[in-house]
């Protein structure tokens, strides 16, 4: 049976940028929440960066709204006592599991501090391994170098290059969900499947000397699982 699942990712409630760079993100939130109820998809997957701590409540709160059944990551902005955690899912202060699935093997990465810790690294291996689904592997923090972009320059991964080196030592297909960059991209690197989903903030230019806002839309990501992994961007103007 085939099952849809949206992806969103950026959504940086209450930053102070909204202001400078005259964005709504609750009214963009709205906008992608209400699409995705249209499509009737009712699983998402946030992948980080979603508020600041006052406006965290907020979020929660209109996701059970609208009913759908949610999985989160953490991004370098979210503070974790400000959001509603499993706490079965947290590990030595990281906020790391795998979601019951009989589609595909769903997994979901804490880069909150912009690396995958060593105890983490290990779990995903195994999880991948262990696995005879298609793997879908969700974290905030992109792994594959994305053209030397200014934020593989300044805000990347850490330990980027050990992460790829151990995802491709599984020998698995690993499509490879996130966000981080305010971009959009899609790239491969041996058996890693790469794909960065547009912010519901607003997107940066990838090959600017400085953090540049581009004029590109917002959107959010549709994942279809039918057997093989598929994807399409949906944006907003």
């Amino acid at each position: 049976m085939a099952v849809r699942f949206a992806h969103l990712t950026d959504i940086h409630l209450g930053h102070r940028f909204a202001e400078k760079f005259g964005v709504d993100s609750k009214k963009n939130l709205i906008t992608v929440l209400q699409d995705i109820r249209l499509r009737g998809i009712t699983h998402l997957a946030v992948t980080g960066d979603i508020a600041e701590d006052e406006e965290a409540p907020w979020f929660f709160k209109t996701i059970k709204e609208y009913g759908f059944q949610t999985y989160i990551t953490l991004g370098n902005h979210d503070n974790p006592q400000a959001m509603e955690l499993h706490y079965e899912h947290v590990h030595a202060g990281r906020y790391y599991y795998k979601a019951p699935s009989e589609q595909a093997c769903l997994l979901f990465c804490d880069s909150r501090e912009a690396y995958l810790d060593e105890e983490q690294l290990c779990w995903l291996v195994k999880e991948i391994e262990a696995s005879t689904l298609p793997i879908l592997v969700f974290l905030h923090h992109p792994v594959l170098d994305c053209d030397n972009s200014f934020m593989d320059r300044k805000y990347a991964l850490k330990n980027r290059e050990t992460v790829r080196s151990a995802l491709q030592a599984t020998h698995k297909n690993i499509h490879l969900f996130c966000g981080h960059y305010h971009t959009t991209d899609e790239r491969s690197d041996g058996n890693i499947h790469q794909y960065i989903t547009p912010s519901i903030f607003y997107q940066i230019q990838k090959y600017s000397e400085t953090l540049q806002k581009d004029d590109k839309p917002f959107g959010y990501r549709i994942i279809h699982m039918v057997g093989e992994i598929l994807t399409e961007i949906i944006c907003f103007s």
